[in-house]
């Protein structure tokens, strides 16, 4: 279902429509014709920031691949922002009262990541 509703594929013809409906606040509406036909990274990354009140599952389901995409950079810098979305991720994944996908998310990381030394560290200085 994530793959599919967060489509690589880009926004098509979607994306005058979605740039009008966000414009106007539809932002239920821009999330269901993004889902349907897809759209660019920054359109997603817009559409879970406005939606983060209302619907913080809808948008950690966009910042979680974003924190896999920012560790495969490899770099500290990348590490530490991937740790810094995380972070908000908790807050959004406590909010919605579903703190099991924070530790989901937290425990994908470690496990495929594990090798990664520095990352590891970050977390372990949360105490994630």
């Amino acid at each position: 279902h994530e793959e599919n509703t967060r489509s690589p594929s880009g926004p098509g013809n979607a994306a005058p429509l979605l740039q009008i409906l966000m414009y106007e606040g539809e932002l239920d509406r821009a999330w269901a014709v993004a889902s349907e036909h897809g759209a660019n990274d920054r359109v997603w990354s817009d559409l879970a920031r406005e939606r983060e009140t209302a619907h913080p599952l809808d948008s950690i389901a966009v910042y979680g691949p974003k924190v896999l995409a920012l560790i495969e950079q490899r770099n500290r810098t990348s590490y530490r922002s991937a740790v810094q979305l995380l972070a908000h991720i908790r807050l959004l994944s406590d909010a919605a009262g579903s703190h099991g996908v924070f530790e989901d998310l937290v425990e994908r990381v470690r496990t495929e990541h594990r090798a990664k030394w520095t990352l590891m560290e970050m977390l372990d200085r949360k105490q994630w």
